[in-house]
């Protein structure tokens, strides 16, 4: 994916998050996104927070 794709992919993922914060896909895309552009400590924050929301 270009860097754009990536911005692009975290926005809407962040805009679904803030319609419904029980959307597991989401918080897994969005980490791995995170993941994928080198951000391990956001990923991270995701993931826990995802866990969080759907035991």
């Amino acid at each position: 994916m270009q860097l754009r794709e990536f911005t692009e992919a975290k926005q809407y993922l962040l805009q679904a998050l803030q319609v419904s914060e029980i959307q597991e896909a989401s918080y897994l895309a969005l980490g791995k996104i995170y993941m994928l552009d080198g951000e391990r400590d956001e990923a991270e924050a995701i993931f826990e927070r995802g866990a969080r929301r759907n035991p």
